[in-house]
């Protein structure tokens, strides 16, 4: 069954479920807050309690970490739901396929336009770039948790570099196709067959190109 519950991750974090949209103290305190970023930026996979308590609690750790950790959690649980939150005393997590994240649909229209891209269909790549360039905006992320931030951060930095180069290439900004752009997306990303095809379309255009890039 498709998950009815959705994460906000490249702005304000904002949880949608159930026909309600939810952010700020609706998701409760700040602490709690910063948990579910947290965890939300680790999905699929559980953060220690250790972890968690040391980003919760950075220079003043309460007498009992993982009993407050567990207390957080449970309050986030009943928001969400016992199908999206899971684990024990020890480590918790959001459950693999339990809600979308604007994070993933954005890479999944992100991977769409590196295959259209190397199959030649520049305008459906340009059109899968810039719906994932809506998703991922440019506000700051999770400015409730800087750990999680940084994460969610560095990986929209990745697919903002990627979808723009789908937008360009259907533009004709011929700066995209440079040596450097074309290293930059592959170590960022492995994206041999969008290189491919930004080689290719360097190879027909940059003997033409007016501008000062390093293509020239």
């Amino acid at each position: 069954m498709a998950s009815t519950t959705r994460l906000r991750l490249c702005s304000v974090l904002t949880v949608e479920s159930a026909g309600r949209t939810l952010t700020g103290r609706e998701l409760g305190s700040r602490k709690a807050r910063t948990l579910l970023g947290l965890l939300a930026s680790q999905r699929g996979g559980l953060v220690s309690v250790d972890v968690i308590a040391e980003v919760l609690w950075p220079s003043d750790a309460p007498a009992d970490p993982a009993a407050n950790v567990a207390t957080l959690v449970s309050r986030t649980r009943r928001l969400l739901g016992a199908e999206v939150l899971t684990g024990n005393r020890a480590a918790y997590g959001l459950v693999a396929g339990s809600c979308t994240v604007d994070l993933d649909e954005a890479a999944a229209l992100t991977q769409e336009a590196t295959g259209r891209l190397a199959a030649g269909e520049s305008a459906l790549a340009a059109a899968a770039s810039r719906r994932a360039l809506a998703l991922l905006g440019s506000s700051p992320a999770l400015p409730d948790s800087a750990p999680a931030r940084f994460i969610v951060s560095d990986a929209r930095t990745r697919l903002v570099t990627r979808a723009s180069t789908a937008v360009a290439m259907r533009s004709g900004d011929t700066c995209f196709a440079s040596p450097s752009a074309i290293l930059l997306l592959t170590s960022s990303a492995g994206t041999f067959a969008l290189a491919a095809a930004l080689s290719a379309a360097s190879m027909r255009t940059c003997g033409a190109c007016a501008c000062a890039c390093p293509c020239a």
